[in-house]
């Protein structure tokens, strides 16, 4: 719930936007990053979906996150 704080999802938006990084939300931060948004590529749900991105990255930023959610 964190990051759906007005202030931080401004600062999360601002923080991607800087370093051009493709977003993912959890269902939790959903409204956090805009969903119009090129860069916002979907929602993190721990499955097969999401792997080759975080495969490829060169480094997974998490704000915010609530185990349970994994």
């Amino acid at each position: 719930l964190q990051a759906a704080e007005p202030d931080a999802a401004l600062a999360l938006r601002r923080l991607a936007a800087a370093w051009r990084c493709p977003v993912l939300t959890t269902y939790m931060a959903k409204g956090a990053a805009d969903d119009a948004d090129p860069m916002t590529v979907g929602c993190f749900v721990g499955g097969p979906a999401e792997d080759a991105l975080l495969r490829a990255a060169d480094a997974i930023m998490l704000f915010g996150a609530d185990p349970v959610e994994f």
